[in-house]
């Protein structure tokens, strides 16, 4: 039970650190106008969306 409660808080970390990420490419495009940044920004959101999918399909889970 205590390992399924460390994964789910690496795996919200893992969240919360890919949010500030898609932030952060979203300002740097502002600025330059990259289109690497923009590129990084969408794929940082896709991996937040399926974490976000994954951290779901856990919270009804417990080891037997």
């Amino acid at each position: 039970m205590l390992l399924l409660k460390a994964h789910r808080l690496l795996i919200a970390s893992g969240i919360v650190m890919c949010i500030i990420f898609v932030i952060r490419q979203v300002v740097t495009y502002t600025r330059t106008y990259a289109p690497t940044d923009l590129l990084g920004a969408l794929v940082a959101a896709g991996v937040v969306v399926a974490l976000g999918l994954y951290y779901r399909s856990l919270r009804n889970k417990t080891l037997s």
